[in-house]
């Protein structure tokens, strides 16, 4: 529908899904890849290789979760039992964008909603580039 309209490129459609597995499609349009992308491409990549990867959330898209010492977040991360590995199939997983240097999307994986809520209260995420941003409104659980 779209090419014979004369896009080319890549689009993007905002959907969800309710409590019976269905999709519903919020009337959104975007001539672009929209933020879940890297989360759904996490998700194929992890369950290719056998590791699990049934949820998923994604949190600060686009580059706005900055950690210029990458090291120092892993190993706090790690230490909490939240940094996502193959030993610890849940929690966070950082995925470089090329938005800014040092910068990163943080998607939550096999964590519960409870789970999901404390690590975003937690002040984990609290270095975000924009300081405007640290209460994630836009995050809803």
């Amino acid at each position: 529908m779209f090419a014979k309209q004369g896009l080319r490129g890549p689009i993007h459609l905002d959907a969800v899904r309710d409590v019976h597995e269905r999709y519903i499609f919020v009337y959104d349009c975007n001539p672009r890849l929209g933020g879940s992308l890297p989360g759904l491409i996490l998700k194929l990549a992890l369950q290719r290789e056998g590791l699990r990867a049934e949820t998923l959330v994604s949190i600060g898209y686009r580059g706005r979760i900055v950690y210029p010492d990458l090291r120092a977040k892993l190993e706090e991360l790690s230490k909490m039992d939240l940094l996502y590995s193959r030993d610890n199939q849940r929690g966070a997983y950082l995925v470089p964008s090329i938005v800014r240097p040092d910068s990163y999307d943080l998607i939550l994986l096999n964590l519960e909603i409870a789970e999901i809520r404390q690590f975003i209260e937690s002040g984990l995420i609290h270095t975000l580039s924009d300081q405007d941003q640290t209460e994630l409104p836009g995050i809803y659980v």
